[in-house]
This record gives structure tokens, sequence and C-alpha cells, in this order.
């Protein structure tokens, strides 16, 4: 039977994070990534956004397997929250495996995953169609891109990448299998996008170690530096530099020793625990001989530099001294430039302390630039190229790139999908189809998951913003009275001297909606309530142009 092949992305394009590409063959689904995003400063009180997979539960009698590539959690947050609903065989790495189990634990995700366990250079057959893996140079140790056999050729999926073939053991290429891989036929490759617009390779511009090499030779006192919780590269050589200037290497908290854990456990590592002190050792040792690293998740590093350069943290053997120095070894971006910047003028309010840190030229993500990009297409040649993995811009960024290669890509050969589109591929050709899928955004609020319209967001936005307003009452119905309150309490209202005046004007108002209502034959509470919030908030917003959330609360005997 022909094969007939859908490419259906369901996260991770026009939006950065929650990346998610269904391969569908046939009957069989092959899940190519199940990430997560980052909320903004609109999504209150939200802990992750992962995208909507109602098409996978709809078809999980189809699908054959999860395959994660890399371990970060934009491609592998989405795991414990999809896998219960959808769930399938797992196909990743072991130091993958590590990040998925403990992502689900951080997050008091109970979740039984079926994992098998791949080394980046395998290869499996899976729903009776090889799968090849080969090894890619990405912050995260040994990832890898994957090659899914059809009766057209391959498909070719890299998430992100870099060219580099510097041989560090679990961040380069293999490039034995990925000659193997592109001498083949070639029918679709999928290459991320998130530098499409950038000139040249990325190498070596993602490696923090030459940025910091010299400081860690002149530093007379404790270095601190933070570092992504996912960017295994640098924080690995991080701790070799440290070696080399004969520093100890302490975790700022149990979050970083989950990081160092991942470096600690590779195969063939070099490090004991003679390299490492604890949180105890801090004021034993001499300042020259220390290293404390920080690791954290998307803007939660930033909020932890601010809390310790605050003197505010938790652990108070935690405080920077005169002499010390902190490098931020995070990287900027158009979405953390505020709270980045917050967190630099914090630490600049410690004297005597010196800061390190660097913009978005100097140190870059491991994310394929245009050199890098037009290196992988020259090498496998594909029939049809799907940019995948970034914003709209850079998506097409990515797809003009490709056209004008001259290696055979056209426009009838080059497709921007956006979440949900279907591009159809056969003997025939390839078209996308007039239908979408399904998706969106859901919310994840501890262990619950909400759609992204949920009243709960706006009435957290309005709390961040405009406060609350408390009304209370208990009502007698059968003698049509108030007999206890009323009672109103304000929370985040910054009034000033005309606070007095409209908090009595507030409650005159309160008791005259209830009074007004009890009069009525039948006492309809629901209506009251409703009655409350409209005219109040009116009163709030004219007299003291604020917008509060307000929450009538009534009781009846």
């Amino acid at each position: 039977m022909e094969d007939k092949i859908k490419i259906i992305p369901l996260g991770g394009h026009d939006e950065f994070g929650k990346n998610l590409t269904v391969v569908e063959i046939n009957d069989d689904i092959f899940v190519l990534n199940c990430g997560l995003k980052f909320p903004d400063k609109t999504k209150h009180g939200i802990d992750y956004i992962i995208p909507r997979f109602d098409y996978l539960i709809e078809n999980k009698h189809k699908i054959r397997g999860y395959f994660i590539t890399r371990g970060q959690d934009i491609v592998l947050g989405g795991l414990a929250y999809v896998i219960k609903r959808a769930p399938a065989k797992i196909y990743c790495t072991n130091v993958t495996k590590d990040y998925i189990t403990s992502f689900a634990i951080h997050n008091h995700a109970k979740v039984d995953y079926d994992f098998d366990v791949v080394n980046s250079c395998d290869e499996r057959i899976v729903a009776n169609r090889k799968i090849r893996f080969f090894s890619t140079c990405t912050n995260s140790a040994n990832s890898f891109g994957i090659a899914i056999s059809t009766d057209q050729g391959n498909i070719v999926y890299i998430d992100d990448f870099v060219v580099d073939t510097n041989g560090d053991s679990g961040f380069s290429f293999n490039s034995k299998m990925l000659s193997t891989v592109s001498e083949e036929n070639t029918l679709l490759c999928m290459l991320d996008s998130h530098y499409a617009d950038k000139i040249g390779y990325t190498n070596p511009s993602y490696k923090l170690v030459p940025l910091i090499e010299q400081i860690f030779k002149d530093a007379q006192g404790r270095i601190f530096i933070a570092i992504e919780n996912q960017d295994i590269y640098n924080i690995e050589k991080t701790i070799q530099l440290a070696i080399k200037n004969n520093r100890k290497i302490i975790a700022f908290d149990e979050n970083t020793k989950d990081a160092l854990n991942v470096v600690i456990n590779q195969p063939n590592s070099y490090l004991t625990k003679s390299h490492f002190a604890t949180l105890d050792d801090l004021n034993r040792m001499r300042p020259q001989d220390i290293l404390v690293i920080m690791t954290g998740f998307g803007q939660r590093a930033f909020h932890k530099i601010t809390l310790f350069a605050s003197g505010n943290y938790d652990d108070k053997r935690l405080k920077l001294l005169p002499g010390d120095t902190f490098i931020i070894g995070l990287h900027v971006n158009n979405s953390n430039e505020i709270i980045f910047t917050d967190s630099v003028d914090e630490l600049y309010k410690n004297d005597e302390v010196k800061i390190y840190y660097y913009n978005k030229r100097q140190f870059k993500l491991m994310y394929a630039s245009q050199e890098d990009i037009k290196t992988m297409l020259s090498t496998f040649r594909p029939k049809y190229y799907v940019p995948t993995n970034g914003s709209y811009r850079q998506l097409l960024n990515n797809a003009m790139l490709s056209l004008d290669m001259g290696i055979g890509l056209n426009h009838m050969s080059v497709f921007v999908l956006d979440n949900g589109m279907v591009l159809s591929i056969d003997k025939s050709g390839a078209r996308i189809s007039p239908q979408k899928v399904m998706t969106g955004e859901l919310l994840v609020d501890g262990l619950s998951i909400g759609d992204s319209d949920s009243d709960i967001i706006s009435d957290r936005s309005t709390l961040s913003g405009d406060g609350v307003i408390v009304l209370g009452v208990v009502v007698d119905l059968k003698n049509k009275m108030i007999v206890g309150g009323p009672d109103v309490q304000t929370r985040g209202l910054f009034f000033v001297k005309d606070s007095e005046a409209i908090l009595k004007e507030v409650t005159r108002l309160f008791i005259n909606i209830i009074e007004n209502e009890l009069k009525n034959e039948s006492f309809d509470k629901t209506h009251c309530e409703n009655e409350i919030r409209d005219i109040i908030f009116k009163a709030i917003r004219r007299n003291a142009q604020k917008s509060p959330l307000i929450i009538p609360l009534i009781a009846t005997i």
C-alpha cells in the first residue's frame, strides 16, 4: 500500500516553545517532542502552557511512540500531562529520560512512563518502520535528530542544533550516521527556525567559557554563576573551568543539584565527590576556592537572582559579600529583557561585588543560524521542506533561505505551516489540506489543566492590578432583614485621603441593594449578587479609577 503522510504541528509554530509535531503515516502516528512554554505576565498564577492535544486523544489508538529529541522543557515538559490521556512508549536517550522523570517529580505529577532508552546513533523498528537516530550538537547532552522511513524516502526532523564537530562527548554530530542517512533519499526535512535571521554560524557564540575564563583567573573571592537549568553544555564546561582553577563546586539549591547530577551521571564522567563541596562549607573554605552554581527554569532563574541579590533568599547561608563575583550566564531574549534588567539592578546594589553579564550578540542560544541551516539542507537535499519551531517571521526567513540555495526547492515544495495546519504527502505530490486540526493552549496551574479563556485568569489579572473588595452580610429571609454585617474588606485598593469616604459609599450602596431585594416577594440571591457587582464596580470606577474584583458573600437564614 502506498504511504499516505500527514505532517501536523500542534505546537511550536508562530511561538517560542511547546514544540509538538505529529507525523502520521497511514494509520500510525509518531509524535515528535511534546513540550511547554512559560507564561507571560498576563497569565497570573499559571505554571506552564502546553499545546491542546485533542487530536492525540482522539487518535490515541494510532500513536506508536513519543520521540523526545533532547532534555529541555520546551520539548518534553508537556509529556507529564499528555501521556496520561494519550499513552504510548517514549523513545529518548538516558540523559533525556532523567530530565523527563525529574520534571514530573518537581511538578508532583504521578506518571507511569514507558521508556525505550536509545543511544543517539541507534536504530529501531517501530510499527514495521525503520526509525534511525543520529546525534546532534545542542546544549542538552546526547540529543538526536530522527529519520523515519517511508516508501518515498526519509522524513528527517532536527530540533535545535548547531554545526560543531569539536568532538566533545555528547555534544557533536555523529558524522558517520549522518552520512548514512543523507545518502538515502530524503522526502521531507524539518529544521528549527529560531535563528534563521542570523547570518553565519552560531558556533562559537554559544560557548560561555571563553567569556568567563579570564574572570576565573582574576577573581580573588568567591564566584557565583547563574546558568539555565538545561544548558548542560555550558554547565559542564564551567565545571571543567572551575576544576582547572582549583575551585570546589557548590550547588546553590536542590534544583541546581539535579542539574549537576545530570552532568555527574553522564557516561564516562570524570567527576568525583572531591570536586564538590556543600553549602555548609561556604563559610569554612577560602573564598578563592569556591564556585557556587545557580540554575533555574526560564524566568524563575532571574527571580532567584533577584531574591539572592536583595538578601531575601530563604537559605541565609547564601549571601553576597564584598569581594564576590557574580556572573549571569543566562541568555537574554525579547521575553525576559525586563526581568533580566531588574535582576542586574538588584545585583548592583551590593557594594564591592563584581557583576558580569552578556548581551544577545555575545552569548547565543544553541539554535541554528543561517549557515547551520544551509549546511543541513545541503547535506540532505530534501524533496520537500518544512521550517519548524519559531515565530512566523523566523519560519518565513527559514523558508526564504532554502529557496535561495539552488538545491531544487521552490515555492511548490517549501511549506510554512501554522499550528493545526495539515500537510499531506503522497506519490502525487504535497499539498496543504483545507481542514485544520484543533489547536490552542492549555494552561497548567499546579496539577490542573484548563483552557486559555478561563475566567480564573481574568480574575487573577484583575487582582494583581486593581485589587479586590469582599462584601459580607447575613440575611434573615423570614423577617426580610439584615441580621449580620455588613462587613466590607479591601485588598490591593490603594485609596489615599478619599478612602474612608469611598468605603462609606460602598457600604451604603451594599445595604441599599440588599434591602431593595428583600422587598421583593422572593429573594433572588443570584440577581442580588449581580446587582452588587455592577453598581459597586461602577461606583469604584467613577470615584477611584480602579476596576477591582467584587466578591459579594450573602449568607441566608
